[in-house]
């Protein structure tokens, strides 16, 4: 799991509190191993600003963006593809070896 945390404090100077986090996960590959990579930002909010509304810390930049799979996964999918010439079919039965359906 990995935590990104936003700034403390907002446009205004104020300091803000944690009132929560946003989480979201992506499918991730060790070699010959699947498994799911969680990310956790923390969701802040200023106390004393009425107009301060709900920060939460940006996602990291990634190949794909909004992708349920990891860089990770597109990067060992493209090198099977196009330098072990395994076809995507091929790609697909592997995965399903996995447990996993693409």
């Amino acid at each position: 799991m990995h935590a990104y945390k936003e700034e403390s404090f907002d446009n205004h100077g104020c300091e803000t509190v944690v009132i929560g986090y946003d989480q979201s996960e992506q499918l991730d590959i060790k070699p010959a191993e699947y498994f799911v990579s969680v990310v956790k930002r923390e969701k802040r909010a200023c106390q004393a600003c009425e107009e301060g509304g709900v920060m939460t810390a940006p996602l990291p930049v990634r190949i794909i963006n909004k992708s349920l799979v990891s860089d990770h996964v597109v990067i060992n999918t493209i090198i099977s593809k196009y330098c072990d010439h395994v076809p995507l079919s091929g790609c697909t039965i592997i995965g399903s070896s996995s447990n996993l359906w693409f």
